[in-house]
């Protein structure tokens, strides 16, 4: 597989395998608001009930994170003091409106548009994918790889002749950064250049604000970056340029197809797992589509989005577990080392442990949660040797004189053993009944901790 940028010269734990995605968030800043009551109450109130479509609640969502997190207010300060307190509310309400219609304004389709051009970056994936899946199961012949190559490059060539007349010109070069590799290297580019800072966000747009023709947030500067680099890497001055020269759309063409195919897993294996991520992503997608202009209710959609996920992650553990990494690496548009360390973080080490997982397991644990008032800190101590309920609880059925479950613990396995000992023996007086349920339940639990994470 192709060698993907990691992030380098900032300052950060150098155990933490960090992705640049991390330090361009205004997305997901604006998103997170779905997530606090508060927030998402202000939301709605923005909207009509009839109107609350995906399409009208993110852009309310947007209006809301204008008004409270950016701090921009349509009157200033001191008309705003002469207000009475009563009216305060209702002059909030309005300029957050006034933000809803503008963004909307500006807005227009876009978001259609943008999904039109995942399904484009879909189709195309998935063409280069299954050439490399055919050529890797040696049913082409020489003639035939050249034949589907020049098919693969004119649908290309076609579909980015497309994309430039019909698209506006942002919409091209965020496409290209993502097809050749140019967005991971530009983010890298803007890391470096801070290093010296602190790994914040904020602190890197500082920066970029005090440059002379930078903009003011990552994400916008990242973007104008990426259509310098492609202007001067493919000989071209201008967008409209493109629309006449033929030249620089087939180098583009040419980068593209070699980019992906370096990028494409080695084994027959992994090929199948890109293509079903991708078929993965094509329903998310179609499912975010129908809700664009359907009046919804927010947590019935995430609900029905997240169900589906769930359920794919399952299907393809169960069936093939070698190459479930490879299924999470296209699905989640990441690399290897990053999907390690976002499986290591919940607490997952080896795919085999967690391959019986299932709802009805998650729905147990949640309940022995409950009932012995485990959170987070107690799967944090099952890593101290000091605060480890479990090698507590090892400890004290090692210093019980029963040889038979001695020997039983050192030959079986512990969750068994633990169900064993709570039926014939009664723990030691130090070692009080909801420590031993803590322990049953955190060994259960550790099987399905991806799962109760979502």
């Amino acid at each position: 597989m192709v060698e993907r940028n990691m992030i380098s010269g900032i300052k950060r734990k150098s155990t933490a395998v960090e992705g640049t995605k991390r330090y361009f968030q205004t997305v997901d800043l604006i998103i997170s608001h779905f997530k606090r009551e508060a927030d998402k109450k202000k939301i709605y109130e923005i909207l009509e009930k009839e109107e609350s479509t995906l399409n009208n609640l993110l852009i309310a969502t947007a209006a809301v994170h204008i008004y409270h997190n950016l701090g921009i207010r349509v009157r200033d300060a001191l008309e705003m003091s002469q207000i009475s307190s009563e009216s305060t509310h209702q002059i909030e309400l309005m300029e957050k409106k006034v933000f809803f219609n503008e963004v909307k304004l500006l807005l227009k389709d876009s978001l259609k548009l943008e999904i039109d051009m995942l399904y484009k970056i879909i189709d195309l994936e998935n063409r280069i994918l299954r050439f490399a899946l055919e050529e890797r199961e040696n049913k082409l012949q020489e003639f035939e790889k050249q034949r589907r190559l020049k098919e693969i490059g004119d649908q290309i060539e076609q579909d980015l002749m497309d994309i430039i007349v019909d698209y506006p010109p942002f919409y091209f070069y965020d496409l290209i950064g993502d097809l050749i590799g140019f967005t991971d290297i530009v983010k890298l580019e803007v890391l470096e250049e801070s290093s010296a800072l602190k790994d914040l966000s904020v602190e890197i747009e500082r920066k970029l604000q005090r440059e002379e023709k930078e903009d003011k947030f990552i994400e916008l500067a990242t973007l104008n970056r990426i259509m310098r680099k492609t202007q001067s890497d493919f000989e071209f001055k201008s967008y409209t340029e493109l629309q006449v020269q033929a030249m620089p759309v087939r180098m583009l063409k040419r980068k593209i197809i070699d980019y992906n195919l370096n990028k494409c897993p080695v084994s027959v294996s992994g090929l199948k797992s890109y293509i079903s991520a991708n078929e993965t992503k094509r329903t998310l997608i179609k499912m975010i589509e129908d809700t664009l202009t359907s009046e919804i209710d927010y947590d019935d959609f995430e609900n029905k989005i997240t169900s589906y996920l769930k359920d794919q992650i399952i299907e393809i553990l169960k069936s093939n577990p070698n190459d479930f990494i490879y299924f999470l690496e296209n699905l989640n548009e990441s690399d290897f080392p990053e999907i390690i360390y976002q499986l290591n973080k919940n607490g997952i080490y080896n795919i085999l442990d967690i391959i019986n997982t299932d709802h009805s397991l998650v729905e147990k644990i949640k309940k022995y949660m409950i009932r012995y008032n485990i959170d987070k800190f107690d799967f944090m101590s099952l890593n101290d040797n000091k605060k480890s309920v479990f090698l507590k609880l090892k400890k004290t059925i090692c210093a019980i004189e029963i040889p038979f479950l001695k020997d039983f613990f050192t030959r079986r396995c512990a969750s068994f053993l633990l169900f064993t000992s709570f039926t014939l023996v009664e723990p030691a007086p130090d070692f009080s009944l909801n420590t031993f349920g803590k322990s049953v339940c955190l060994i259960q639990y550790k099987a399905s901790s991806i799962l109760t994470k979502t």
